[in-house]
């Protein structure tokens, strides 16, 4: 059993500001800020769409709606996402996880979780949850603290569960949720804590060797150790100098303070966790890093040597660095960091010893910087983001449209999508995790498979095995949209494809469409499946509803669709 390698990053990875300038009409890198973007009075109804694609999965009509209009609207709206009461989420959330069957604890021994469940649980959370900050926050951090599902599952299998397969599963299904759970619940939390969290996760210790590690007449395992600083805290690089943030003996006297932390437990009633044992931990007392962004650490022997590393590092100018930087080109923008140093600084300003994520994030989302157009459309999704957002957009449902019932089957079906179109959450296999910057997201091959998606979704009319779309498989979207439409437009703009077109791509991307854009949306409303050019007419719901659905479609299949 072989943990996927890497190539480890000699210079830190800053060039999110070319491949797809066309497409996204990147930030104006040329122009580096000398003050601070001044915070708009109002928020158009484009910015407010904006805001709700970075802070959310995706825009909803109803977000866009109550964000337009004075700024302190959105802000106070962010304040809320800042400090989420979990109780008070969507019940509709607690119903489907419950039907989804995540792993709760303890594992009961042939309980048969899966990574199914939790990829699950993560699309329902995503796309439903109130607290749509906290569930990008999960997404965001479970890709920088990224562990590899099967792999973890082989080592479980052989250790745990007596090379029974399914139990393997079973157990490292928990793990997996454990920390995905506690992302997102502290994800705007300290970032100490969830350091802390990562060292001591039975999956990460798992994935990146801790468990072998020991100073027992052999060197101690270095993985954890440079993993922990290169993508967990520091990076390889200080930013700002170029100057790197450690050489191979920290690696090594690092190595060293980790080494020595086994997991004691079954699994099941007993959970695994790390105890440490001091019989293979080494004994020294030597000083490491001394770098200016670091700063000398005295290193030395025992239990408590692991918090006082994880607190070194979380305080260090680099680590504020490496993070801030991070956090804003995956809200802000690719390059970001480097366009708006004055903004840059203000965040780090507010890391403190533990790095206060809220302040962090408050900081940045309620910028001037933030709040104006510079950064509009310039993120390209994944596909995980792809997936969620296209539901959002239009409304979709996990429900079933004669009864209401919440249906998991149907959360089974956006899952699919998201593998079909690039991504397997909980399942990335190197360390670095999946790639979130814009320039390396899937293009034209999303767009297609998008449209199958749809295509799927409106004219499977009579699908009776799972998993269901979750925008309804007997076309449940479809007429939902007839009901929105005539109740947007009313008679007879209803029946004109060009009201129609028009309302389709005001919903989906606000201004940011062309006559000609309208033109193929209007030309997909006049034709029915066969290509044949007819009037619409909501006196025959079911050609109608299809018709609605191609325009969808065609809405759907645009560049912009790749967009946030």
């Amino acid at each position: 059993m072989t943990r996927p390698s890497r190539v480890s990053s000699p210079t830190p990875a800053l060039t999110g500001l070319a491949t797809l300038a066309g497409l996204l009409g990147l930030l104006p890198a040329q122009v580096l800020q000398t003050a601070l973007v001044p915070v708009p009075v109002n928020l158009s109804a484009d910015m407010a769409m904006h805001v709700a694609n970075r802070v959310t999965f995706g825009q909803t009509e109803a977000l866009v709606t109550a964000l337009t209009g004075p700024t302190g609207l959105a802000t106070a709206w962010i304040d809320a996402q800042l400090a989420p009461n979990f109780p008070a989420d969507n019940p509709d959330v607690a119903t489907l996880l419950t039907q989804i069957s995540v792993p709760a604890a303890p594992i009961a021994v042939g309980a048969n979780h899966t990574f199914l469940q939790l990829k699950d649980g993560a699309h329902v959370y995503s796309a439903m949850s109130d607290f749509q900050l906290a569930a990008r926050m999960a997404y965001f951090w479970d890709r920088h603290f990224n562990t590899f599902g099967p792999f973890v599952s082989g080592y479980v299998t052989v250790v745990y569960a007596g090379n029974n397969s399914t139990e393997g599963q079973n157990i490292t299904s928990r793990l997996e949720w454990v920390d995905y759970e506690f992302h997102r619940q502290n994800g705007l939390g300290m970032f100490r804590d969830l350091a802390r969290h990562t060292f001591f996760s039975p999956a990460m210790m798992i994935y990146l060797d801790t468990v072998i590690s020991q100073c027992n007449g052999v060197e101690a395992n270095e993985n954890m150790a440079r993993e922990f600083m290169e993508l967990h805290t520091v990076g390889p690089i200080y930013a700002p100098t170029g100057v790197a943030n450690y050489g191979t003996n920290d690696i090594d006297t690092v190595a060293k303070v980790m080494a020595g932390w086994r997991l004691t437990g079954t699994g099941y009633a007993a959970p695994l966790v790390a105890t440490f044992d001091p019989l293979q931990h080494c004994t020294f007392n030597t000083s490491i890093f001394g770098t200016p962004a670091i700063g000398a650490h005295q290193a030395v022997s025992g239990q408590t040597a692991i918090d006082a590393l994880i607190d070194h590092l979380v305080a260090s100018e680099a680590c504020k660095d490496f993070i801030c930087r991070k956090l804003m080109n995956e809200f802000l923008g690719d390059g970001s960091d480097v366009v708006y140093p004055l903004l840059l600084g203000a965040m780090k300003n507010l890391w403190g010893t533990q790095g206060n994520l809220q302040a962090v994030m408050g900081r940045l989302l309620k910028s001037g910087e933030f709040l104006t157009a510079g950064t509009k459309w310039t993120r390209a999704k994944t596909p995980f983001e792809s997936a969620i957002s296209h539901m959002r957009i239009w409304n979709g449902s996990f429900k079933r449209p004669t009864t209401g019932a919440l249906e998991a089957n149907r959360v089974a079906y956006l899952r699919n999508h998201t593998e079909n179109i690039g991504e397997s959450l909980f399942g990335y296999p190197t360390p670095d995790g999946f790639d979130l910057e814009s320039n390396h997201q899937p293009g034209s091959s999303v767009m297609l498979l998008t449209f199958r998606l749809f295509s799927e979704s409106y004219y499977t009319k009579s699908v009776a095995v799972p998993p269901r779309p979750p925008y309804e498989n007997t076309g449940g979207l479809a007429f939902a949209l007839t009901t929105w439409v005539t109740a947007t437009l009313g008679a007879p703009a209803n029946q004109d494809p060009i009201a129609i077109g028009t309302l389709f791509l005001n919903r989906a991307y606000g201004s940011k469409w062309t006559t000609t854009d309208l033109s193929a949306v209007s030309n997909s409303l006049s034709k029915d499946v066969n290509g044949v050019v007819q009037l619409l007419n909501p006196a025959n719901p079911n050609s109608y509803a299809e018709r609605l659905g191609q325009g969808v479609m065609a809405t759907m299949s645009m560049n912009q669709g790749l967009l946030r």
